[in-house]
């Protein structure tokens, strides 16, 4: 309970409260093995197994892809070739825009992606803040570019919550999805997670469009704004990949096919996070990556990841978990709740939580609590579906600017006047009802897929 208030409450940082973890595990002795409470040394061997779990492994893993597509352009290189020929249509724009920032975060994580997007949209952004100042002072086309200027706001706003969505994406995709692997009593391999990800994230992609052009009144005309930087912008129309572009290509690929079939070569390679090498050799054993991009990596993260397994090694260690899961359990049953409806109150508290404190830490205090009320379940799936949506949950929550970093991005966008695009009353009015459907679609869409990719 101290962790977690130190978590919510961001106290110290976030980092710092994960290494408080391991230590505190070991000095208060918290570890029972068999009805035997574990002295220091036994301890401290359980915590730093914990501590470098496969997880961890996968984590590096797919921070050693991001850092190769992010270093050498790839993802930019092909994510400004489609919006260079998808024309400059309001909603078409938006529309691109929202897929690219999806599909970027399954591959570069949530967290890059938006970073990435931004990048490419900025010209967009310039041109449209210079179009409504001309426009001030009694220019022509002042309708043209206020309908520019909203679609600039939907494409900040647009970009935000798609890569939210995208951190539903893969299991690299955010690190609470890495959680959800480690704590679901059946293992969810690549191939599951992405039957479950894909129409996931298609479907909440169309109703976010759909939410934007509704609530930015964006008619379905040419942006003068984006055909003006589009013009501009032919640097790179012609550019050809390089020998190191391609191979950084078919390493990723090549690791995510291996992903997803490790179910099938698990007698070779065991868990999935051994395949998390191949990346990091392949990319800094090649020079593809320098010491530098280590030192670049998110390690505050990997560092919160380790944390949270340790607590979650010491919750359930302690039988503390096992006294928190019968409760909700003799509720459950008490109440003859089903699945889904376990499923949907379990998703509605993720999301709440999480719409106000860091998705990491929503996952890493309600996740083992959801696995271990799963098991207790008379469902054999109790456990991976309540697991697996509440991950989806915690990168649903994106009512607020502090819900998430592509919020936290979004809302430290500037035109170049020095005026934010988005503020808080924004999210209210436009991210708060997408968490909302967005939680809808995962408790009935996504729990039918969740049912039928984990048989």
């Amino acid at each position: 309970v101290f962790v977690s208030l130190l978590w919510a409450t961001e106290a110290l940082p976030l980092f710092v409260t994960a290494m408080l973890v391991p230590f505190l595990t070991v000095v208060l002795r918290v570890m029972v093995v068999d009805g035997i409470r574990l002295n220091a040394d036994e301890t401290s061997k359980l915590v730093f197994e914990a501590m470098f779990s496969h997880v961890i492994m996968l984590l590096i893993g797919g921070f050693s892809i991001a850092a190769a597509l992010s270093k050498h352009n790839i993802a930019k290189i092909l994510a400004s070739s489609i919006t260079r020929r998808c024309g400059s249509g309001m909603r078409t724009v938006l529309a691109v825009n929202i897929f690219i920032a999806t599909v970027a975060s399954l591959w570069v994580s949530n967290v890059a992606a938006p970073v990435l997007c931004y990048s490419i949209i900025s010209p967009i952004l310039k041109t449209t803040t210079a179009e409504k100042s001309r426009a001030a002072f009694g220019a022509e086309k002042y309708i043209s570019a206020t309908q520019d200027y909203r679609l600039c706001r939907a494409l900040v706003m647009g970009i935000a919550l798609a890569s939210n969505v995208g951190g539903m994406a893969s299991p690299i995709s955010s690190p609470q999805n890495l959680f959800a692997l480690e704590y679901a009593n059946k293992e969810i391999g690549w191939a599951s997670w992405l039957y479950v990800s894909i129409p996931l994230c298609i479907t909440l992609d169309i109703m976010i469009w759909l939410w934007l052009v509704f609530t930015f009144q964006l008619p379905a005309t040419e942006s003068l704004a984006v055909r003006s930087s589009l013009q501009r912008d032919r640097s790179t129309s012609n550019e050809s990949l390089s020998i190191e572009q391609y191979f950084v290509i078919f390493v990723s690929i090549g690791v995510v096919l291996l992903w997803c079939d490790n179910g099938n070569i698990s007698g070779v390679t065991g868990e999935m996070g051994v395949l998390g090498i191949v990346p990091f050799v392949f990319f800094f054993g090649s020079g593809i990556l320098s010491k530098e991009d280590l030192n670049n990596f998110l390690w505050g993260v990997i560092i919160l990841a380790m944390g949270g397994l340790v607590l979650g090694e010491a919750v359930t260690s302690s039988g503390l978990l096992n006294v928190i899961a019968s409760e909700i359990a003799q509720f459950i049953e008490y109440h003859s709740l089903s699945l889904w409806a376990t499923t949907c109150i379990f998703s509605s508290l993720i999301l709440v939580c999480t719409t106000f404190v860091s998705h990491t830490v929503g996952a890493i205090v309600v996740l083992p609590i959801a696995s271990a009320v799963g098991s207790n379940m008379d469902d054999t799936q109790g456990s991976t579906v309540l697991v697996f949506a509440g991950a989806l949950a915690c990168s649903a929550a994106m009512g607020l600017p502090v819900s998430g970093f592509p919020n936290v991005t979004a809302v430290n966008i500037e035109d170049t006047l020095g005026n934010p695009f988005l503020v808080t009353k924004d999210f209210i009015k436009i991210a708060v009802p997408a968490s909302i459907f967005s939680c809808a679609v995962i408790v009935t869409m996504a729990y039918t897929l969740i049912i039928q990719a984990t048989i």
